[in-house]
C-alpha cells in the first residue's frame, strides 16, 4: 500500500541562523580573496610550472597596465582595512597571508607590482613620454612641411627662371635679325 509523502522532518534553529551581517561579508571577502588565488585541485604547482602535460590550452592573459595595477593595488589595500576594521585578528591573518605569498612571488623571480606610490611614478613617467613624443612628432611634421614648401617655392623660383631665360633668348634672336 502506498503511504503519501511526508514533508522532511524540521531540524532545530541553532545559532548559526542569527549571522552578524560584518562577519558575513568579512567571510565573503576572505572567500573571494582564496577563489583567486587557489590553483584548480588537480595541478601541481611548482615554481611558475602549474600541471605538467595538460592538454588544455588556456588564453595567456595580457599584461595589466600601471594604471590597471595601481587601481588593483587601491583595491586590495581597501578590502585589507576594512577587513582590519571588521576584525583585526582576521585583518592580521590575512596581510601576513598576503606578505607570505608575495613573498614567495619575488623568490620565485615573479615582479610584485603592488606599490601605489611606485605606480603612480611610472604612470607620471610613461604619461611625459608620450607627450615628449608627441610635440617631437609635431615638430617632425612641421619640418617636412616647411621642407615641402622651400623645396615647392625653389621650383617656382627656378621654372620663372626658365621662363625668363627663354624670353631673353627670344628677344636676343629678334635683335640680331
Amino acid at each position: 500500500v502506498l503511504q503519501p509523502a511526508q514533508p522532511a522532518p524540521q531540524r532545530p534553529k541553532s545559532g548559526m541562523d542569527n549571522k552578524d551581517p560584518k562577519k558575513e561579508t568579512l567571510m565573503a571577502i576572505l572567500a573571494d580573496n582564496q577563489k583567486n588565488d587557489a590553483l584548480p585541485d588537480d595541478s601541481v604547482a611548482f615554481n611558475q610550472v602549474v600541471g605538467f602535460g595538460d592538454d588544455t590550452h588556456h588564453k595567456k592573459r595580457r599584461r595589466q597596465t600601471p594604471t590597471q595595477l595601481l587601481l588593483r593595488a587601491e583595491r586590495a589595500k581597501e578590502q585589507e582595512a576594512k577587513i582590519k576594521e571588521i576584525d583585526p585578528e582576521v585583518g592580521e591573518q590575512v596581510a601576513a597571508q598576503k606578505r607570505v605569498s608575495k613573498a614567495l612571488q619575488r623568490a620565485a623571480g615573479v615582479r610584485v607590482k603592488d606599490d601605489p606610490a611606485l605606480l603612480r611614478k611610472t604612470i607620471k613617467k610613461a604619461a611625459k613620454k608620450k607627450t615628449k613624443s608627441q610635440k617631437e612628432w609635431k615638430r617632425r611634421v612641421s619640418d617636412v612641411k616647411k621642407a615641402q614648401r622651400d623645396k615647392q617655392r625653389k621650383r617656382q623660383e627656378n621654372l620663372q627662371a626658365r621662363v625668363e631665360a627663354k624670353k631673353a633668348k627670344r628677344v636676343k634672336r629678334r635683335q640680331k635679325r
